[in-house]
């Protein structure tokens, strides 16, 4: 997941995290990704990200964050991030 908030004062939870691959990964020294959050006021997200080897995508994984503050913040932080 990308990282949209400070993880001082939020904390969040992947309650359902999924990973579909549409091939075998080619090589063994890296995986690649390329992760975008989306947030709002109402605490939940969606996080998709694209999964990548040496010879290009092989997938992806989407999560749906539910988000807390930790102190003092109130959760419309969300909406200017």
């Amino acid at each position: 997941m990308s990282q949209r908030l400070d993880m001082h004062e939020f904390s969040f939870v992947n309650p359902d995290p999924t990973v579909t691959l549409f091939r075998s990964v080619e090589g063994r020294e890296r995986i690649g990704l390329a992760a975008r959050t989306n947030l709002d006021g109402s605490r939940i997200g969606v996080a998709d990200t694209g999964l990548y080897d040496e010879r290009g995508p092989i997938g992806r994984g989407v999560l749906t964050p539910i988000v807390r503050r930790r102190r003092g913040r109130s959760c419309e932080a969300l909406n200017s991030r």
